[in-house]
This record gives structure tokens, sequence and C-alpha cells, in this order.
């Protein structure tokens, strides 16, 4: 009797943790979710979307979009990262990761020394052995000229139609992963987009999702096509289009 007693007790105990641990975990996810942007401002000949969706409750993943459009050459600020880690681990860590990229206010003329200085922040920020990719771009709306530098991120890629072809580029100059070293250089790199230009920028949360037969989704750009696209670092390469973009 005693015993069946102490494993009510037990069992009831148990609950209540659970209980707990689900309101903390909840209040966690809410505090992550404000990070990312809550509005998006229109940006004249452009159309751009963002989201989130964590492997579990909470993640590392990090984007977001900087409003210069007010400034006499009217710029666009694209920021997309990843802490290295999973689930909370990965999330305790993406303050330290978000809040020094938040310092950039204004528009940048060299990027790649901006990313150099935020490297050195995010070195004192991160906890030991802790790293994070990250991607950085200013687009210049009269122009449609992207700046960027890609600091050992899943390079983005840009798909550009050209009549039943289309070529893919992939966006992957600047640099090793920050917060590994204090001292890292960095480079930029700028493309021109043309109209009807589609830009995907990701983090190995897709590029590592798996199908229902267990084998990874891989870059967003195969399996579009048939054969499959051949993607070249930097330069656009030609691809048979199959399927609409």
């Amino acid at each position: 009797m005693q015993g069946s007693n102490a494993t009510k007790s037990y069992e009831v105990t148990e609950v209540a943790e659970c209980k707990r641990l689900g309101r903390e975990l909840e209040v966690a996810r809410q505090a992550y979710d404000q990070l990312f942007p809550c509005r998006l401002p229109p940006v004249t000949g452009l159309d751009y979307c963002g989201a989130n969706r964590p492997a579990v409750e909470v993640g590392g993943d990090y984007f977001d979009f900087l409003d210069f459009l007010s400034r006499p050459s009217p710029k666009l600020g694209i920021a997309i990262g990843d802490i290295s880690g999973k689930g909370i681990p990965a999330a305790m860590q993406m303050p330290s990761y978000a809040l020094p990229s938040a310092l950039i206010v204004c528009p940048q003329a060299n990027l790649a020394g901006l990313v150099t200085n935020l490297n050195r922040l995010v070195h004192e920020a991160l906890s030991p052995n802790h790293f994070a990719s990250f991607f950085y771009a200013e687009y210049e709306v009269p122009t449609r000229r992207l700046t960027y530098v890609n600091a050992g991120h899943n390079p983005p890629i840009v798909l550009r139609k050209r009549a039943d072809q289309c070529e893919v580029t992939r966006l992957d100059a600047g640099g090793g992963v920050l917060g590994l070293f204090p001292e890292t250089s960095f480079s930029q790199a700028t493309v021109t987009l043309q109209s009807g230009d589609l830009v995907i920028a990701y983090t190995d949360g897709l590029s590592e999702a798996m199908n229902a037969q267990g084998q990874l989704w891989g870059e967003p750009c195969r399996g579009l096509w048939s054969p499959e696209p051949r993607i070249s670092n930097g330069r656009a390469a030609n691809v048979n289009q199959n399927n609409e973009v």
C-alpha cells in the first residue's frame, strides 16, 4: 500500500515538473520568436519574405531585414545565419550573435570590414567551442546591385531564367565562420540582379532535411530541373529547365 502511494506521488511530481518545463519552454520560444523581424518594409521593384521553422521548439537560426530605404541611396540589408548546435543550447547563444549584427544601423561601404569587426564581437560573445555562419548583403534599390559577404554560410543562390534555360549562381565569396578566431579577414562581392531573378538564402536546416526515404534534400535548386543543374562558384551555369521556379 505504501509503495503504491509513493508511486502515485512520484507520478504527480513528474507531471507537475513536465508542466513547469513546458511553460518555461513556451516563454523561451516566445522570446526566440521576438528576435525575428515582425514587419517587412516595402521595397520598390522587389518582392521578398522570410520565415523560420526550428527543428525543435527553439534553435540557433537567425535572419533579419534592415531598413535603409530612407537614405539618399536606398538599400535593404539582408542578414541570415546559424549558430552551431541545435535546440536550446543553440538558442541560448543566439542573442549573443543577433545583437552584434543589430548594431548595423546604417548602410556600409565596406561590408568586408563590417563582418571582420562583427567576427571580433561574436568571438567575445559566444561560449567556447561555438561558432556561427553568417551571410550579410545590402541590396541597392536604384541599381539592383547586391553586395554581400558570406562568412562560412550555406551559399545563397540566384536563379535567372533565360528562354528554356536557367542560370544558377552561388553567392559564396567571403571567408570562414564567425567566432572561431578573433582575427579573421573577409572579402566581399557584388552581383547585379535582373527583373525576374529569384534569390534563395537558407540555413542547413533546409539542405539537411530528409524525405520519406531518408535522403537529404540538399541545396534548394537540386531536383527542380532535369538533368541536375550544374552550380558554379560565383559564376552562372546554364541548366535545362523543366519546372517553373
